[in-house]
C-alpha cells in the first residue's frame, strides 16, 4: 500500500509513495551520534573511513546538474533497493503514480545534483527521467530549508515550485 492517497474534491485520482535518497553509511553513522534525530552531515565526499571530507572539485554549470539530477534519479529509481517504492507507489487502482524522493544533507546523489537542489531559482531538467513501472510523476527536493521543490510528470515534463516556509516547529503527536 502506497504512503498517501491524492484525492481532488472527495476522489481519489492517485497514490504517492515517499522514499529517502540516504546514504546508509551516514545515516547510521547520524543516528550514532544524534540518537533518533540526524542533521545533514554537509556536503562532500567520504575520506578512507567513510566521513565527509569538504568537497573540492569545480562546480558543473547549472545546465550540466539538472541533466545529472535527471539522469541520477533514473538510474536511482531503477536500482533494485527501490523496487518495494516503485511497486507501493503504483499499487492503487488511480491513474496518477507518484514519487516523492528526498534528498538529505547524506543523500547518495552526486553533489552537483543535491547542490542544485539546495540553492534558489536552480535551472530545470530538459530530459525526461525514465520512470519504471507506472510511474506518472516524480517529486524532488533536499530537505534543507532553501531551494526548491521539482516535479516532473510524463504529461507536463519539469516544473518548479516553491517550497513552504515552516514559520514554527511542527509538532507531532505521539
Amino acid at each position: 500500500m502506497y504512503d498517501l492517497g491524492l484525492f481532488r474534491e472527495g476522489e481519489l485520482i492517485g497514490s504517492c509513495e515517499v522514499t529517502i535518497a540516504a546514504d546508509p553509511a551516514l545515516f547510521k553513522l547520524w543516528h550514532k551520534i544524534h540518537g533518533n534525530h540526524p542533521k545533514p552531515a554537509g556536503h562532500g565526499r567520504r575520506d578512507q573511513l567513510g566521513l565527509p571530507v569538504p568537497f573540492a572539485a569545480p562546480l558543473q554549470t547549472d545546465s550540466a546538474a539538472a541533466e545529472l539530477l535527471c539522469e541520477w534519479l533514473s538510474e536511482w529509481l531503477a536500482s533494485p533497493g527501490q523496487l518495494h517504492n516503485i511497486h507501493k507507489a503504483c499499487d492503487g487502482a488511480s491513474a496518477q503514480n507518484h514519487l516523492f524522493v528526498l534528498l538529505p544533507g547524506y543523500t547518495v546523489a552526486p553533489f552537483p545534483a543535491r547542490h542544485l537542489l539546495t540553492g534558489q531559482g536552480g535551472c530545470l531538467p530538459g530530459g525526461n527521467p525514465s520512470p519504471p513501472g507506472a510511474l506518472t510523476h516524480i517529486w524532488t527536493m533536499s530537505t534543507w530549508s532553501t531551494g526548491d521543490l521539482f516535479g516532473w510528470s510524463e504529461t507536463a515534463g519539469w516544473r518548479r515550485h516553491r517550497k513552504v516556509p515552516l514559520t514554527a516547529p511542527l509538532a507531532l503527536a505521539a
